[in-house]
């Protein structure tokens, strides 16, 4: 191989001879800032522009160059590598090396070609990747009888098959799969050794893989320590495995995941005993009680076409505070909101809440929350403000994934800032009345099947809901509502999700007072509309004024695929159709005359949950009549998905 020759100064050789430029042609001063950046870059060797491959057919050329210290890295913001001969000699024995772990033990680089380019340098390399070495034999032993005839195991041998090419990481994959399909299978104790011998000359490869699973395990006794305080029913109650049952990993994730979702334990270690490899194992749990004091602070906004919102929060938190299993919270939300100048002025408005929490209420596995909170919020139709108060007990039945929850919610509210379009007469017709006073008792069940509540990928999620009011209540107004929603989603490939909603809520009995109206519109909602702009509204002088509906149909199907990484998140695009109403009246719902909408938008993970922009286009019922007449597009900003 021929080599070019660069001379690479060193920092402290090329401060030295800094220096001596000084001294010949004047102080550091005498230099201007620029001139000497130019002279440093001179004295340094080229940058590296690009590395390619060249001969490669076996292997993918973008596979070799990101692992090569020379080659360029970056998206946006790209770094280049410096020429230097010592290690574009170890990036040739990097490319040599992975190709062996490629089962191409006679790949050899052949040539290097360092192409001077203005700027830099463009750097070849020429490989002969020779001929592959090929699986000739896979010698599995001592499998458990039980476990013969597997199809995980046909599943984890599919990348080592005989005659296919050698991989060392697949080797290395199966090996560890081995393992970890033995330790699911109850065998807690097992281990896989493994063996390749390779005959070169022959390009054959024999792979030998040895389990050892020891005995099929069984859980034993559970001992809970360093509770200090904590009940241990809290910890008992949400094991997910009993005694004498057949040991399972998933079990000891689960039960981990429960305990830390009490909210009152920290550093959770789960322990079994390997040495004697027993047959029943006696698990040990360490918890440490959380004594948490915890400030948040935040910032936020919101956009659509009809609001933009600014969100502040405040939250301090208590854990443990006068019992080990209480929890207070207190939180100041405020907003500023800017309406569009046809809808309102907008205003300041959030709420202060102060609420408390008790795990474990009466007996294991019952949330009880009690909260007292005060809010300003504007809308379109009118500002409103009041105390309000909520009792709630919360539990998982059968499963985790299925949860029932009861509460009891009062609210007292003053409506002020009413819209000039309404009438003194239309305001009471409609129920803006003070004192406001309303009252109900709800009742929900949900089946969570999610793989993430927060960013979903695969999976389903079930609800259903009821809300009752009247003079039991201590409510001014008497009515039953029901809701139900279903959610899906599908994984395509690694990178791809299918998600689908239907939503439907309606009045049973009754009629729905105003603040419990059904709206929709919104990013989490219907996005060919602004926040609650599909709804009835009331019309005059040219001004429209939502003012809800007393049934909802929602419709969505999203698809989202990932499309770039940028530092270090994921960047996702997504397409979607949105379709819904919510009529005047009961009777008015068509479902084959929905309002329909399509669009598309970006979304970048953080680790609140994905930042998201959304530009719905509305394609039907524009006209006159019709909710938000003329008003095609809607767009929208905002923190997580749309459901």
């Amino acid at each position: 191989m021929g080599w070019r020759t660069w001379i690479t100064a060193t920092p402290s050789l090329l401060a030295f001879a800094g220096a001596l430029g000084a001294c010949a042609h004047g102080s550091p001063a005498e230099t201007s800032g620029a001139a000497a950046t130019a002279d440093l870059e001179s004295t340094l060797a080229p940058r590296v522009l690009s590395v390619s491959i060249r001969g490669n057919h076996f292997v993918d050329e973008d596979a070799i160059v990101d692992g090569l210290a020379l080659a360029p890295h970056g998206f946006l913001k790209v770094t280049y590598a410096r020429m230097d001969p010592l290690v574009l000699e170890i990036d040739s024995e990097r490319i040599e090396w992975y190709y062996r772990k490629q089962g191409l033990f006679s790949a050899r680089v052949v040539d290097v070609d360092v192409t001077t380019v203005e700027g830099g340098v463009r750097i070849t390399f020429t490989v002969d990747e020779g001929e592959p070495t090929r699986i000739k034999t896979v010698d599995l032993r001592h499998v458990p009888d039980s476990l013969r005839g597997s199809e995980r195991l046909a599943e984890i041998l599919e990348g080592i098959r005989e005659g296919q090419r050698f991989i060392h990481d697949s080797y290395l994959a199966a090996k560890d799969a081995l393992g970890s399909w033995l330790i699911g299978e109850g065998y807690a104790h097992a281990e896989v050794k493994g063996q390749v011998l390779v005959a070169r000359k022959d390009r054959l490869a024999s792979v030998i893989l040895d389990l050892d699973p020891g005995p099929q395990v069984r859980f034993g006794a559970t001992k809970i320590v360093g509770l200090d305080g904590i009940p241990e029913s809290t910890v008992r109650s949400r094991l997910a495995w009993e005694r004498g049952q057949i040991f399972d990993p998933d079990l000891i994730a689960t039960t981990r995941t429960r305990l830390f979702d009490v909210g009152h334990l920290k550093h959770i270690d789960i322990d079994i005993p390997h040495e004697g490899r027993p047959a029943v194992v006696d698990v040990t749990i360490h918890a440490e009680p959380d004594r948490r004091r915890e400030l948040r602070l935040g910032l936020g906004v919101a956009a659509d076409p009809v609001r933009f919102e600014i969100r502040g929060r405040a939250g301090y938190t208590l854990v443990g505070y006068l019992d080990p299993l209480l929890t207070l919270h207190f939180d100041a939300r405020p907003a500023y909101t800017f309406l569009h100048s046809d809808v309102g002025e907008g205003g300041i408005g959030g709420e202060g809440v102060v609420s408390a929490e008790r795990e474990d209420f009466w007996f294991p596995k019952l949330l009880a929350t009690a909260e007292v909170g005060y809010r300003v919020s504007e809308l379109e139709a009118y500002a409103v403000r009041g105390p309000r108060a909520r009792l709630s007990l919360r539990r998982p039945i059968l499963s985790y994934r299925l949860v029932t929850t009861l509460a009891y919610e009062v609210a007292v509210l003053g409506f002020f800032d009413i819209a000039p379009a309404i009438t003194p007469e239309e305001a009471q017709a409609i129920g803006l009345i003070s004192p406001y006073r309303i009252g109900t008792f709800q009742q929900s069940i949900t089946y969570d099947h999610r793989d993430s509540a927060l960013n979903p990928a695969r999976g389903y999620y079930l609800e259903l809901s009821l809300e009752e009011a009247g003079a039991f209540s201590g409510s001014l107004f008497d009515y039953v509502r029901g809701h139900a929603e279903a959610r899906g989603y599908v994984p395509i490939g690694d990178s791809a999700v299918i998600a689908g909603r239907v939503r439907y809520a309606r009045v049973a009995s009754g009629e729905l007072p105003i603040t419990q109206r059904y709206f929709a519109g919104g990013a989490t909602s219907h996005r060919g509309f602004g926040y609650r702009h599909l709804a009835p509204s009331l019309e005059k002088n040219g001004e429209s004024v939502p003012f809800g509906g007393p049934a909802l149909f929602l419709t969505t199907l999203e698809g989202r695929m990932k499309i770039a990484t940028l530092f270090g998140n994921d960047l996702s695009a997504a397409v979607f159709t949105d379709g819904g109403d919510v009529p005047a009246a009961i009777g008015k719902l068509d479902l084959f005359h929905l309002h329909w909408a399509v669009g598309g938008g970006l979304r970048y993970e953080t680790p609140v949950g994905p930042v998201r922009v959304d530009l719905g286009v509305r394609i039907n019922r524009l006209g006159p009549g019709e909710p938000d007449p003329g008003n095609r597009y809607a767009f929208h900003l905002s923190l997580g998905q749309a459901f």
